[in-house]
């Protein structure tokens, strides 16, 4: 309890202290602390923390944006980046590029260890299916890597447009080559 020892008494305050940083660092938080304006106060002591005043708000307002500019920027990035990482694993994967948004809605709404084990049995499916083709080209008669000379050919030229046009999936950048080069798909015939 106060004793009039210790209790302190102010009768007025002549004095206006800026603190750069509060109690609270991590919150980041910037307090101005300035006396209210005396009922006699001259109109230009108003003047001046009518200024503080809207200087300060101005201030607040700025980094609001600032803030706001940027988590849209760091949003935007993480989203170019998690995208990227889909189209990679559709292309290594063979899976047509019109896959990307509909299995990026799927990450984006499942949980990551549940999207890991999406992308695993894709992965899966996608080499069983490969082996699966060549093995049925190898019996069908040379539709596989290394049936024929020619065929070998037709699959580099197709591979050689798939590098110069990547949104190509193999099946259309093979209809490319064959047009390109109907001897050759002759000669495979």
């Amino acid at each position: 309890m106060p004793t009039p020892k210790n209790l302190l008494k102010i009768t007025e305050l002549g004095e206006v202290s800026f603190v750069d940083k509060g109690d609270n660092p991590p919150a980041g938080a910037r307090i101005l602390k300035s006396a209210p304006s005396k009922p006699g106060a001259t109109v230009a002591e108003q003047d001046i923390q009518k200024q503080i005043d809207a200087a300060v708000a101005k201030a607040q307002a700025d980094a609001a944006v600032e803030k706001a500019a940027l988590e849209a920027r760091i949003s935007k990035m993480e989203e170019a980046e998690a995208v990227a990482k889909v189209e990679g694993f559709c292309k290594s994967n063979h899976i047509a590029p019109e896959m990307v948004a509909p299995l990026r809605a799927v990450q984006k709404a499942a949980p990551a260890e549940d999207f890991a084990k999406v992308q695993a049995e894709i992965a899966r499916l996608s080499t069983s299916l490969h082996k699966a083709l060549n093995e049925l080209g190898a019996r069908v008669g040379g539709v596989s890597k290394g049936a024929t000379p020619a065929m070998d050919r037709l699959q580099k030229a197709a591979d050689e447009i798939r590098k110069g046009r990547p949104e190509l999936t193999a099946e259309q950048a093979m209809e490319k080559a064959i047009n390109e080069n109907p001897a050759l798909y002759n000669e495979v015939r």
